[in-house]
């Protein structure tokens, strides 16, 4: 083994006397080679013909000089660098100045990687297939808005959340893994094998200052396994990582009730929507369960009724409409309960506008079941519950509410739930009875999670603090501080569930990343006039960021949503986790 000292590196050339011009030493660009190529500490000692501890100390200096803090965040960086080598003083500018002398900054987003692999049998030609597969590969990615990679070996790859994140990209790039195999069998008279993988995790990615991805660079781990994965697949099947099987669970759906390992590549797969959760203890909705059980006691005297349960994600709407179905079929009172599909989210068929029975394979459309109740209107008596409303499209929320309101005076409540105000159900308010779920006390929230963990687990007061009173945050961060099976659990961390849901959410809103990363470094509360000194555009567009954050809820003042205030924070503390997470900075990401 041969001595190395990280100074006696210093020269500014490559190994084949190239000039550097990044300010990287000979022996930093051979090291930043190896991590590209995946090899942890001991390899690159190995190759290197160094301790363990020398490659440490090197890591140390090129992280330094990149301006970043760890190997996946090196390696985006490298690949911006590649495409800057035409230019060294710019290259050299961007590593010491990696904010302010950049359009675009490196982000962790959560993404779904489809990886396929084609094995075209002998007797056939692989160039003319492999050509049709790339194309039809190419097709599919693009009509999913995914990042297309393809290799010389008939392996591509599909990265969804690049671009935009959608919290069910998973069950997407399922659909999409189905589509290139239907349309491939279309192509050809014999068909090839195809083998399919797909991973969840966080990338890191260079993106705009809203989300969307720059072109520059991606980079993460999460894309070689999904690629191991499609490797040793079963012939037409997609095999599923832990952590999309972890994601799949958490958006409410299943396979005949299970969880599957792999999935078979056709149309006859269907995801099933989970029964809707039923706690044994519903924490803090007593005064909104006893709200339901009046407009109950309408139907029991002939009239019926119409309630709109809505509020933002997490807060247990699922579970309210659940203990509700309960407590109607205890009464001797008959429920039917709906569910509206995500979108692009079912391999084989549509499902925008359609609505599922939880628990079985029963799926109707909008307005098949407009047209049903209408047909049965007499016959109509009851309890109809139908969750996730705000999935449906206008029109078809349209058609919904004008069949409620056909209802009339019929012995039937009609009880919808969704995410946000839902203004097409404005016309149905004023009669309506009106639920909005609010945060869980700290009294409540406590009870929920010694109900999950058991009283006073040394966790208890990390998860409450991150949760703040959302219930679905709660029982999310106890099933990842679960599923760890360690006592690590840092102040922090975020699970890649919850980093979805968040992520979609702030790109909805459009709020400037850069701005978010610079309040979420720093402790609260946050003094906006070190955000201004920090701040690398216009002092102008800072001002217009922080009022829209301010107007929006994802900050608050104390002075609301004007700037008298010196000081702001965010309003939730796992909307900070999670740009402090997504900065790139840390490895706080829980998987």
């Amino acid at each position: 083994m041969t001595q190395d000292n990280p100074s006696d590196h210093e020269s500014g050339t490559d190994p084949g006397g190239a000039d550097v011009g990044s300010g990287l030493s000979q022996r930093q660009r051979e090291i930043l080679k190896l991590l590209k190529l995946g090899m942890v500490n001991k390899e690159i000692a190995r190759e290197l013909d160094i301790s363990v501890g020398t490659v440490k100390q090197h890591l140390v200096a090129l992280f330094r000089k990149l301006g970043v803090t760890n190997r996946a965040m090196a390696i985006a960086k490298s690949y911006t660098l590649e495409g800057m080598a035409a230019d060294p003083a710019t290259a050299k500018k961007w590593i010491q100045n990696p904010v302010s002398g950049a359009v675009s900054i490196l982000e962790k987003r959560p993404v779904a990687v489809l990886s396929l692999k084609l094995e075209v049998p002998d007797g056939v030609d692989k160039g003319d297939n492999v050509r049709v597969f790339y194309k039809t590969f190419a097709e599919v990615a693009f009509d999913f808005a995914a990042i297309f990679f393809s290799h010389n070996n008939g392996h591509c790859e599909m990265i969804f959340g690049v671009g935009q994140v959608r919290r069910h990209d998973v069950l997407r790039a399922v659909r999409a893994g189905v589509a290139v195999v239907e349309d491939l069998r279309n192509s050809w008279r014999r068909y090839p094998e195809i083998r399919g993988g797909l991973a969840f995790g966080a990338l890191v990615a260079s993106t705009d200052k809203t989300g969307g991805w720059s072109g520059e660079a991606i980079a993460g781990t999460v894309i070689s396994k999904a690629r191991e994965l499609a490797l040793n697949a079963t012939p037409g099947t997609i095999e599923l990582d832990g952590l999309s099987r972890q994601m799949i669970r958490f958006l409410g759906v299943d396979a005949a009730g299970e969880m599957p390992q792999s999935i078979p590549m056709n149309r006859d797969f269907h995801w099933r929507r989970a029964p809707l959760p039923a706690p044994e203890k519903l924490y803090g909705r007593t005064v909104e369960l006893e709200q339901l059980r009046r407009a109950l006691l309408k139907v029991k005297e002939g009239t019926g009724g119409f309630a709109i349960i809505d509020s933002e994600n997490g807060m247990g709407r699922s579970a309210l409409l659940q203990t509700f179905a309960r407590l109607c079929l205890s009464e001797d009172m008959g429920v039917e309960t709906w569910v509206c599909s995500l979108p692009d989210s079912q391999p084989g068929t549509a499902s925008l506008g359609i609505m599922e029975k939880p628990g079985t394979d029963i799926t109707q459309s909008i307005l098949e079941f407009a047209s049903d109740l209408r047909r049965r209107k007499s016959l109509i008596s009851g309890i109809i519950l139908i969750d996730d409303i705000h999935l449906l499209p206008k029109e078809n929320m349209s058609e919904l509410v004008e069949v409620i309101e056909c209802l009339g005076k019929l012995p039937v409540l009609v009880v919808v739930s969704g995410r946000g105000r839902m203004p097409q159900l404005d016309n149905l308010r004023e009669p309506a009875t009106g639920i909005h779920l609010k945060h869980l006390s700290p009294d409540e929230a406590d009870g929920m999670i010694a109900s999950l963990l058991g009283e006073g687990h040394r966790q208890s007061g990390r998860i409450a603090a991150l949760a703040a009173g959302v219930p679905g945050f709660i029982v999310e961060l106890a099933r990842s501080f679960v599923d760890k099976k360690t006592d690590k659990f840092e102040e922090n961390a975020v699970p890649l569930t919850l980093f979805s849901v968040v992520t979609e959410r702030i790109e909805q809103i459009g709020l400037d990343r850069r701005f978010l990363h610079l309040v979420a470094a720093r402790d609260e509360p946050v003094r906006v006039e070190d955000i201004r000194k920090s701040w690398p555009m216009d002092g102008q567009d800072l001002t217009g960021e922080l009022e829209r954050a301010l107007r929006v809820g994802v900050l608050y003042s104390q002075a609301g949503d004007k700037l008298a205030d010196e000081f702001v924070s965010f309003r939730h503390p796992i909307v900070r986790a999670a740009m402090a997470a997504a900065a790139a900075g840390k490895d706080d990401l829980l998987q």
